[in-house]
């Protein structure tokens, strides 16, 4: 005597239907509440950092593109795990608590695709710029601001990195920021492919010269 929707437990190799084999113990379906609704994210494990229960997130249901609901983090896995074999990245399972207008309690319905946003950090006066536009001078950096026709260094302090950009500190809005050393050319190094690497001295391979 429970209100709710059944869930079929999606199984990974075959379907539940009639005559279907089971085992003791295993949970076949599950009925969910339509009183409450958790979206359930995936964060990279890479990303986790910062994301913590109680945090604020926003969550946008491709069935109302339009609509935005807000919610927070209940409750965080412990372990990273893949969610798919094609997939070797782990990832955090969070479960967030939505905030949904009573109006709408009616209109959804559990298994609806999701993306979110979490805000892990949050600073003012910063700006975003590739890591070839730093120069790292002990344990400093800088970057090079236009002034008319010269160049100026300007010493910056690194927020946060990741993807291959950096959350700087220490720029004004209008700053013209060169992406890379204005007075240095780079150079290309290529690896050393006549060198044996690690998995070439294993015992699965042979080197032949």
């Amino acid at each position: 005597p429970e209100e709710g929707i059944l869930l079929y437990r999606q199984r990974r190799y075959a379907d539940l239907e009639v005559g279907t084999e089971v085992w003791s113990r295993e949970i076949l379906a599950e009925i969910a509440s339509l009183k409450q609704f958790r979206a359930i994210v995936h964060v990279l494990e890479k990303d986790i950092a910062g994301v913590e229960k109680g945090k604020d997130a926003d969550v946008f249901l491709e069935a109302f593109p339009h609509m935005k609901f807000g919610g927070r983090i209940e409750k965080i896995d412990r372990v990273a795990k893949q969610i798919t074999r094609r997939d070797p990245r782990k990832y955090f399972e969070c479960a967030v608590l939505l905030d949904v207008p009573a109006e709408l309690i009616d209109e959804l319905k559990p298994g609806l695709a999701l993306k979110a946003e979490i805000e892990v950090n949050k600073w003012e006066d910063v700006i975003v710029l590739p890591k070839s536009a730093l120069i790292a001078n002990d344990a400093e950096f800088t970057v090079f601001v236009q002034e008319s026709d010269d160049y100026r260094e300007q010493p910056v302090e690194i927020l946060a990195s990741d993807y291959g950009f950096s959350v700087v500190k220490g720029l004004k809005e209008k700053d013209l920021v060169c992406l890379q050393h204005p007075y240095e050319s780079q150079q290309l190094v290529l690896p050393d492919f006549s060198a044996p690497s690690s998995q070439t001295q294993s015992r699965r391979f042979q080197r032949f010269e």
